[in-house]
């Protein structure tokens, strides 16, 4: 855990070498990924809260404060998704369920629905699911799995959730309501107009009003660094506001 302000580097044991990470909407915790294993991690004190048993060698995590989800390769046409209950160690079930090529997703604000991204399929569509009593079901059941309106169209993950929890970003630069009216949920809102695609990441700042950007590589490369530039946009209309140049710093354990 690397303090910029302070430049001071703490490391948390971890059981096994890890292959996935998520940081919790509260930034307080976070989720990591092993083979067979979920560590849950207390960001303030530094500490592994608990290990959790799962299934396979997950490198994809998201998570909200109680659940974390994780991505499954080679599960086939159905396979994907699965989810492990941080409080209680409890899996994920899904009766009856399937959610085509999903492999990565974010909650929403309300943290009791998620978006799912479907990458490396086509169509790529978005779902969206919710976990009642452990279970995750369709948040839209009698209208069937796939609730995406543009089907067909070119989609893509992982997506982002802005500040204000309004806006679904994903990773193509394409910007979608996030609402709980079906009627306007996961419609078409702008696309962003500095092209990084394969968006990297993207991070918002209430407190700035900004939303940063930063280009990523597909397929992923190990000789590639196209991260040295962060792209800066307003987020009230999304308009760019500059660019920000990334230098290297040191950390006790390397640049």
């Amino acid at each position: 855990i690397y303090d910029p302000s302070t430049t001071s580097d703490i490391t948390v044991s971890l059981p096994k070498p890890p292959l996935g990470l998520a940081v919790s909407p509260d930034g307080l915790h976070a989720a990591v990924t092993h083979d067979g294993l979920l560590s849950w991690i207390d960001l303030s004190a530094a500490s592994l809260i608990k290990t959790i048993p799962i299934t396979g060698q997950p490198t994809t995590v998201f998570m909200s404060d109680t659940y974390a989800m994780y991505y499954l390769a080679g599960n086939g046409y159905t396979g994907g998704i699965n989810g492990v209950n941080l409080l209680t160690g409890t899996a994920v079930t899904f009766p009856g369920l399937n959610y085509y090529y999903a492999t990565n997703g974010v909650f929403d604000a309300s943290q009791q629905y998620m978006y799912l991204s479907q990458d490396g399929v086509s169509p790529d569509d978005m779902e969206k699911a919710t976990i009642t009593n452990g279970q995750l079901t369709s948040a839209y059941a009698s209208e069937g799995v796939s609730q995406w309106p543009y089907h067909g169209e070119a989609d893509c993950g992982p997506y982002y959730l802005s500040v204000d929890g309004n806006r679904v970003y994903t990773s193509c630069g394409t910007v979608v309501h996030a609402t709980s009216d079906k009627t306007t949920d996961m419609y078409y809102l702008q696309t962003l107009p500095i092209n990084l695609t394969p968006y990297g990441s993207l991070a918002e700042s209430a407190s700035l009003g900004m939303l940063a950007a930063i280009h990523g590589v597909y397929p992923p490369s190990t000789t590639t660094s196209p991260d040295i530039q962060v792209q800066l946009l307003r987020s009230d209309y999304l308009t760019p506001a500059g660019t920000l140049a990334l230098l290297p710093f040191t950390t006790p354990s390397g640049s």
